[in-house]
């Protein structure tokens, strides 16, 4: 704790912030709320693009059961650098915010692409037809 007396600088918005442990000022004691918006910015990006990718690219072939088991975890550690706890927290945040989005797609995907073959096996099916009549 930091010793206070009638003669320390500190106002008392600064004297909260260095008992309270965060070591900086409150924006509102500094006047400067973009640098402290920027550093929240930062503090939500932290983990790098590759990271992120590794992790994407399981989830997206594990939908139907989106829960790495610890072996397969602490592969994602050595692989990523990450820690368990940010592996954890990525896994708990990607499926309250992606999964459903991600298995919607698809969905639709899937039955672009059933449409698709149905639609051109139905056209082959037609030619022959039309072919044959013509014999």
């Amino acid at each position: 704790m930091i010793p206070m007396d009638e003669t320390s600088p500190l106002t008392s918005d600064e004297e909260r912030a260095a008992r309270s442990g965060s070591g900086s000022p409150s924006a509102a004691a500094t006047g400067d709320c973009g640098v402290l918006e920027s550093m929240s910015a930062l503090r939500r990006n932290l983990h790098p693009e590759s990271s992120k990718q590794v992790l994407q690219t399981w989830l997206e072939e594990n939908l139907e059961h989106p829960y790495p088991v610890e072996e397969k975890k602490i592969e994602f550690m050595n692989e990523t650098g990450l820690t368990m706890k940010q592996i954890n927290y990525w896994f708990i945040n990607a499926r309250r915010r992606k999964v459903r989005g991600m298995r919607e797609q698809q969905y639709y995907r899937q039955a672009a692409a059933t449409r698709a073959s149905g639609a051109f096996h139905g056209a082959l099916d037609l030619a022959t037809h039309h072919h044959q009549q013509q014999q």
